[in-house]
């Protein structure tokens, strides 16, 4: 960490391997680069949207304590953690009939989503859906709409970067909810 000031706070620091972020007392060190400002008393203001909190998956529960999920999802290799293996080459897939779809990562602990990214399987757009939801909750019953998208299109190879338009709660699930679309694929999604 480089701390740089006049010997008065606020104090400017610049780290490039790690996030501290100071949430009901308890300190936490990401590997991510940031930039914020803090305090005499060791408060932190720290710009999220920048700040990727999606973890890579290696399964639907791995990495402990985290756990993907969804409503339906096509046999095969296509689990709801492969939206969030960092890996565009595979993907979740919904699977047909029905409607009301959901794509949903427990973050165990609570956390604030200001933006989001989503990118399609790899060399095939058509796949990803058009119109979706982002949706919160505490208890993985009650739902908040924090976003909505509809008209939406992708291009092979290029993500795209949505700002939520309602941010003043954090919360512990996210999902991705489609309720007119009874398909899709999703090549990856990162939330911040």
């Amino acid at each position: 960490i480089n701390e740089t000031s006049n010997g008065n706070p606020p104090y400017i620091v610049d780290w490039r391997f790690t996030r501290i972020e100071v949430d009901d007392s308890v300190k936490k060190i990401l590997p991510v680069s940031g930039f914020g400002v803090y305090d005499e008393n060791y408060t932190f203001e720290i710009p999220m949207d920048n700040n990727n909190i999606t973890p890579v998956m290696t399964s639907n529960t791995a990495p402990d304590p985290y756990v993907a999920s969804s409503a339906t999802q096509l046999a095969g290799d296509y689990a709801p953690f492969r939206a969030f293996d960092s890996n565009t080459g595979g993907s979740f897939y919904h699977t047909s009939g029905g409607t009301e779809q959901w794509l949903k990562l427990d973050f165990s602990s609570t956390y604030r989503l200001t933006s989001y990214t989503m990118e399609c399987r790899a060399e095939i757009p058509v796949q990803m859906p058009p119109a979706w939801e982002i949706q919160a909750s505490n208890d993985n019953n009650t739902w908040t709409t924090i976003d909505i998208r509809s008209g939406q299109s992708f291009v092979a190879n290029v993500p795209r970067n949505f700002t939520v338009t309602v941010t003043a709660t954090k919360y512990r699930y996210f999902r991705l909810y489609t309720p007119t679309q009874s398909w899709s694929s999703i090549g990856n999604l990162i939330w911040y």
